[in-house]
């Protein structure tokens, strides 16, 4: 499992952060259905631990594990809001299993949305390419949308999104070079100040 530095910098964190006992999430629990602000905060931090150890089950599955934790204690702070009557921890694991559950369902769709939205844009450039072979000009919407089967702005929303993909690309390669730049000077003048 591959640890960022924001999860590592929040483990360190948590261990400053004494777990509820037993005993104390049931006394907690009590104070809680009496409205106690307190008691609410403190089974929140209290139990944030075992979010942790949730979260490490669905590891390695798309998303970081500061994401899946995020997650988990959003949920585990709307179950302890929720909570009316019953088993308090049962009824929070479950609610944060649900959360991380969801997270990570909706990441596979975004990836899944991403690569299909990609192959439809390779397939579209390879169109486009055959088809300005074959006139010898560059294809028009229309040309290109009936080869594919499409509707003129389906394929204008394609381009736009292919625009949209290059210039990001762009900017983030001229951004990686001014870093680079920077770090260049940056060596440049500790080297001119040993002198």
């Amino acid at each position: 499992m591959e640890e960022t530095i924001y999860y590592r910098m929040y483990q360190e964190e948590l261990r400053k952060i004494v777990p509820c006992s037993a005993q104390e999430r049931e006394a907690l629990v009590q104070r809680l259905a009496k409205g106690d602000a307190q008691a609410k905060k403190r089974l929140v931090e209290g139990n944030l631990e075992w979010v942790v150890a949730i979260a490490q089950e669905y590891a390695g599955k798309g998303v970081k594990m500061e994401d899946l934790v995020a997650e988990g204690n959003l949920a585990l702070a709307l179950a302890v809001e929720q909570y009316r009557e019953g088993d308090f921890l049962q009824q929070a694991k479950a609610c944060v299993r649900t959360a991380i559950q969801s997270a990570l369902e909706d990441e596979e769709g975004y990836a899944q949305t991403g690569e299909n939205v990609a192959a439809m844009i390779n397939v579209m450039n390879e169109v486009s390419t055959r088809l300005a072979e074959e006139y010898e000009r560059e294809a028009t919407v229309a040309e290109i949308a009936r080869k594919m089967r499409m509707e003129e702005d389906q394929i204008r929303e394609l381009m736009k999104m292919a625009l949209s993909a290059a210039s990001a690309n762009v900017a983030e390669e001229q951004e990686e070079e001014f870093y680079l730049d920077d770090e260049m000077v940056s060596e440049e003048n500790t080297q001119e100040d040993t002198w």
